[in-house]
């Protein structure tokens, strides 16, 4: 069972949960068309939950629909087939969007109450001001904190490299802490962890080949994300 606590599920949250003795809090992680997998229902993951005709009928547009991150007020098993039905999104702390693809003009949510986003960086060739501007500038609007990391801090042999690495961040990210990561040797990775408390969610963003999906294995222990050589 996943511990909702452990999702982020605190008093403020219940507060905000609507009246209903068979409504519980589940946690959205998985988004499909038309249907969603939730965490926190006791399973490892409640597969294949429907948005209800009464939650349907309220929405004004696509932001008001479950999106990944957000907490939702479900009835478990009283969809069709016995699917549990989403009643209500409870309010967002923070809300990250993009442009849907192709001529659609309306927003699409990428994700919700996300606490801490990692902006990924490496130090063999992808340390870009202009880019990494244009991260925080999208962290920033969606009400999170920022935080960088250096990666492959093992590909570089003298420590000045890495000192202008951390001006180069600080002059466009002032204030922002900087990481300097490294799965090879280990280093950072135990701040990545301090940063992540139990109860706040974090989110991984940058370029190809900085090396996300190889820190998410590390700090997962195992690998839950296909790593590929880097071009």
């Amino acid at each position: 069972m996943v511990d909702p606590d452990r999702l982020g599920w605190n008093d403020r949250r219940a507060s905000e949960m609507p009246p209903g003795e068979d409504l519980v809090p589940a946690r959205v992680a998985v988004e499909h068309r038309g249907a969603y997998d939730l965490l926190g229902m006791g399973d490892d993951l409640a597969e294949g939950a429907r948005v209800s005709a009464d939650l349907r009928d309220r929405a004004s547009g696509r932001l008001d629909f479950p999106a990944v991150g957000d907490w939702v007020a479900v009835r478990p098993g009283a969809g069709p087939r016995g699917a549990d039905l989403i009643e209500a999104v409870l309010p967002r702390t923070s809300l990250f969007v993009r442009r849907a693809p192709g001529r659609d003009p309306r927003p699409q949510v990428v994700g919700t109450n996300i606490d801490t986003v990692f902006i990924a960086t490496s130090l063999d060739g992808d340390l870009n001001p202009r880019r990494l501007e244009r991260y925080l500038a999208v962290v920033h609007g969606g009400d999170a904190e920022p935080v960088v990391l250096v990666t492959k801090t093992d590909l570089v042999s003298e420590g000045r490299e890495l000192d202008r690495a951390r001006a180069l961040v600080a002059s466009v990210a002032p204030g922002v802490e900087v990481v300097p990561t490294s799965v090879t040797t280990g280093e950072g990775l135990d701040r990545l962890v301090e940063l992540i408390p139990e109860g706040r969610t974090a989110a991984l963003v940058g370029s190809s080949g900085v090396g996300k999906s190889t820190i998410v294995n590390a700090m997962m222990g195992r690998e839950v994300q296909q790593v590929a050589p880097t071009r």
